[in-house]
Formats: structure tokens, sequence, C-alpha cells
């Protein structure tokens, strides 16, 4: 049996209706959210007026505004294509602002910066109701409502509207072909796939038990023919504790997930609503332990055996995954990217981390592959013309 491996990006999804980088960073500013009472933020607006307005998420979108406009002018003087800072920029900032007010790590490049920016956000933050009457938000604590408030516009970014542009996945899938698909993308036009063609698919959860599907690496060892590896996280992954089990990851398969069980009848507590993923340019900080870490390691054993690797709607903005790349790449003569994007010079120029001049010594010395073609364009004869080289 044939098969292949993919590193896939965002820019596949964006066909099916999944928003792009650029919309979900416009969604922190222009959609209407309200914050819920358990401290999650739900998208629109409460259906109590008085609600909405001690709800609001007003002072949280002008704090981030704020941040935005700072960092805006950072990235516009060292980057001549990026005129702006997007979601996860925004969200590294007021990462380490909350680290830095709270003390978790020690940052004194950014002591300074976090004093002025206190100063600069009193008045917002003295705007924020859903607090003690009299009291004003901690700046670390609106950088931890903030970051929660990101992520949950993500989620909502991320809910596709139809299986569009996958034609190529369709049929590579419904062929037999063998398939490891690594891929950045948060949202699960993957999965809804493979389940429209009732292909069983490995990837990292058990089977159902009950409402819920457990955490579980093994099972991308079963003899299952598609493998999907999601290395920044699902928005279908949840936080759960169980008396057994502990808190660990799992997958909510009931309709009810705040009262979901396991088939024994024992309660399944989500702890973490909003989705597991990873955002923001330090989320390599997750990539040696826990559950990514155990994805990233399967991609690195994976690689070792890889000639062809075909990558698709990647932006080339994970330093420490270019890195992998380009190492796996030079390792072995025998080893080739096949790039997938119909205009590879403008990948490159809006990438910050990738130079079109590398991609251009990677084609000279027939270790790049171009297709320049967008990805709903693909026919299994590209793949099997490129590859056979």
């Amino acid at each position: 049996m044939s098969g292949y491996t993919f590193l896939l990006g965002s820019g596949i999804s964006l066909q099916s209706g999944v928003q792009s980088v650029d919309e979900v960073t416009e969604a922190l500013f222009d959609h209407d959210y309200f914050e819920h009472t358990d401290g999650s933020f739900v998208k629109g607006l409460n259906p109590s007026p008085e609600l909405q307005q001690h709800y609001t998420v007003k002072p949280i979108q002008d704090f981030l505004r704020l941040i935005k406009e700072r960092v805006d002018n950072y990235v516009r003087s060292r980057f001549l294509y990026v005129r702006q800072a997007n979601y996860e920029d925004i969200f590294d900032i007021v990462q380490q602002i909350r680290e830095e007010t709270n003390t978790v790590r020690d940052n004194v490049g950014i002591e300074e910066f976090c004093k002025d920016i206190e100063k600069a956000t009193f008045s917002i933050r003295n705007g924020y109701r859903n607090y003690p009457e009299g009291d004003v938000i901690s700046l670390g604590d609106i950088s931890e409502k903030a970051l929660k408030f990101i992520e949950a516009v993500i989620k909502y970014g991320l809910n596709e509207n139809e299986l569009k542009g996958l034609g190529v996945l369709e049929e590579l899938i419904s062929k037999d072909y063998k398939l490891n698909l690594f891929t950045l993308n948060h949202d699960l036009l993957i999965e809804k796939l493979s389940d429209s063609l009732e292909v069983e698919y490995s990837d990292g959860f058990s089977d159902a038990d009950g409402d819920v599907r457990w955490y579980d690496p093994t099972t991308w060892d079963n003899e299952r023919r598609v493998k999907v590896y999601k290395i920044h996280g699902s928005r279908n992954w949840s936080l759960v504790r169980h008396k057994d089990k502990g808190q660990v990851h799992g997958i909510i398969v009931g309709k009810d997930s705040w009262h979901a069980k396991d088939k024994n009848g024992d309660n399944v507590d989500l702890l973490l609503r909003t989705g597991r993923i990873l955002t923001g340019q330090k989320k390599f900080e997750n990539y040696i332990s826990g559950i990514h870490g155990e994805i990233h390691y399967r991609f690195t054993h994976h690689l070792r055996n890889c000639r062809n690797l075909l990558i698709s709607g990647y932006g080339w903005n994970d330093v420490q995954l270019n890195w992998k790349l380009f190492d796996w790449l030079y390792r072995d003569e025998k080893n080739k990217m096949i790039i997938i994007h119909k205009e590879p010079e403008n990948m490159a120029k809006y990438s910050r981390f990738l130079s079109y001049s590398d991609v251009e010594r990677g084609v000279k010395q027939d270790k790049i592959v171009l297709i320049e073609k967008w990805f709903q364009e693909v026919s299994i004869e590209d793949i099997e013309k490129f590859t056979a080289r």
C-alpha cells in the first residue's frame, strides 16, 4: 500500500470558511462577545442588556487594541511586507505581561514595558465592571482574561462551514492510500472528511468511553491507515478530570459537555472549555512535554524514514518547525520537500522566517519541488508525478 506524508497549514482550510489569521485578528475587536459568569467568553450579546453592560468585553478589547498599536510599530520596523501584528503576536506580548506581573518567570527585558502599559491602561482597567466595587483590575488579571478571550475568539473563528477545497485528500483517503497527516490547524476538517467517507483514523485518542475519548498516544501505533497529528492542538480537545485517571486530555463526544460520563456512569468533569490549542510566538515551549511533546517526537521519528514531505497551506512562521524541516531536508540526499503553492515567491515574501533564496537554492539542488497550484487544484496525478522524481 503506497502512502504519503503531509504537513498542512491554515491555507488549506480557507475554502471551507475557516477564518484567516487576519480575520481572526479583526474579530478580536469587531465582534460582539460577553463574559460568562464562569469566566468563559461567549460570542454575541447577552440576552439581558443590563448583564451585557456589566459583563461587556469592551475593556478587554480596548486593552488588546492598545497592545496591538504598540506591537504594530515593532512589526513594521522589522518586516518589509508585514504591516500589522496578528493575534499570535498580541497573544505573545500579553502572555509575557501576565508572566512578568504575576512573577511566573524573570524577564528583565519587559519590566519597563510592563510599567509603561500599567500606566497607559489604568483608565481601561478602571472601567472593567466585573470586579469588586472600588477596585481596579490588575494588569496581571486583565492579561489573564485577555488570553482566555483570544483563545475563545480563535475557537469561534475555526468553525468550518463546509468541506471544500480538499479534493486531493478526499481522493487519497477514499482510494486506500496510507496517510500521515501532520497539521498545524485547530479545525476539524480532516476528521469530518474522514467521517464523511466512513474511514476510521487515528488521532491519539481512544474509541468512545461513554461521552469521552481519552488521550492515548498508543492509538497512533494501530493499523488504521489514516493518522492525524495536530501539532498545535485542536478546538475539540478538552482538559478533563476523572476519579481514576486524574487530570487528562480528552475529547467530549456526548451532547452535554458539562455533564459527561464514562461508560460506567462516572463523572467526567470539564476543566477547559475553549479547546486545547497552542498560539503565540512562544508555543514552542510546549513542544517538549505532554501531548504536544509526544506529537513532535512522532513527527521527528517519522521524518527519519520519510523521503518526500508534501507541504501546503503553511505560512512558514514557526521558526522552530522551520529548523526541523530544513535539518531533515539536508540530512539525506534523498529527502525532498514538495511545496504546493500557486505563488511560492509570495509565500516566502509574507513569511517572517523563510527567504525565497532558500527556496530557490533548494530547487536548484533538486531538494525542493514546487507544485505551483492552490491545494484545491492539485490532483493525485500531480503528487505521484513529483514524488516519483
